[in-house]
């Protein structure tokens, strides 16, 4: 089976949707912290921000532009939407704030 260039960019566009996804629903049910107490309420605003925004470059890339361009533009979406999963993920463990420090665990528990 060959995987083409815009299936491989769609995956991971796709991949790193979900991960953000996922941390949503995670702080949503108060799993993960970022340990700022109810300043936790602003990065679930971000994470929401950013799916959406995810959501709506995709829609665009895939209605607006032609197969070649749109392997492109899924890698670059799916690029700076990893950055972003990474920079969530940073923040939820060791970059958490003051009032839940990092103390080796993801989960509150």
């Amino acid at each position: 089976m060959k995987i083409s260039k815009l299936n491989f960019s769609f995956f991971y566009n796709l991949t790193s949707f979900c991960y953000i996804l996922l941390v949503g629903i995670l702080v949503l049910f108060g799993r993960p912290t970022f340990g700022q107490g109810l300043g936790d309420l602003f990065y679930l605003l971000l994470i929401v921000l950013s799916i959406l925004t995810q959501l709506i470059a995709t829609f665009l890339v895939k209605s607006k532009l032609n197969t070649s361009q749109r392997t492109l533009w899924y890698f670059v979406i799916g690029t700076l939407f990893l950055i972003v999963a990474i920079k969530f993920t940073w923040d939820f463990t060791y970059g958490r704030g003051i009032e839940y420090r990092w103390n080796g665990s993801v989960f509150l528990g």
